[in-house]
């Protein structure tokens, strides 16, 4: 009879138990607790250079702006949208009198800036929409 003993142990048993063990030898071995890669991993998220969409460009140069401060402005802008968008449904009536109010007056710069936009729109829509035939006929 042999003097060794052998266990049969699921390898989805083992693994973690190994891997959790090759972790914490890692760590200790370069003196950093868990604490501080976790820090450290959250300020290079955080600190991470990025375009005006929030994404790490492909090219050098279009990184303005920390991660952080983007995701700060961004959710800045919703939450000024949105309490716009509220104030503007709750004082709908009194927005529009003061509209109308403001278009009747003589002289009115939002009842002239209504009309010139108008017309410019009106021109481009004209502009694009010409159109030239030309046809050919022989004689014989």
């Amino acid at each position: 009879m042999s003097e060794n003993a052998t266990l049969n142990v699921p390898k989805d048993v083992l693994e973690p138990i190994v891997k959790a063990h090759i972790t914490k030898a890692v760590i200790e071995a370069l003196g950093i607790n868990g604490r501080t890669i976790v820090e450290s991993a959250v300020e290079a998220l955080l600190t991470m250079k990025v375009d005006s969409q929030g994404n790490r460009s492909r090219y050098d140069g279009r990184d303005d702006k920390m991660w952080i401060d983007w995701a700060v402005a961004e959710a800045a802008q919703k939450a000024a949208k949105a309490a716009i968008g509220e104030h503007f449904k709750a004082n709908e009536s009194a927005i529009k009198k003061a509209i109308v109010k403001e278009l009747g007056k003589t002289g009115s710069p939002l009842a002239k800036s209504l009309a010139d936009s108008l017309v410019t729109g009106a021109a481009k829509v004209l502009e694009n929409s010409w159109r030239m035939n030309v046809t050919f006929q022989l004689e014989k």
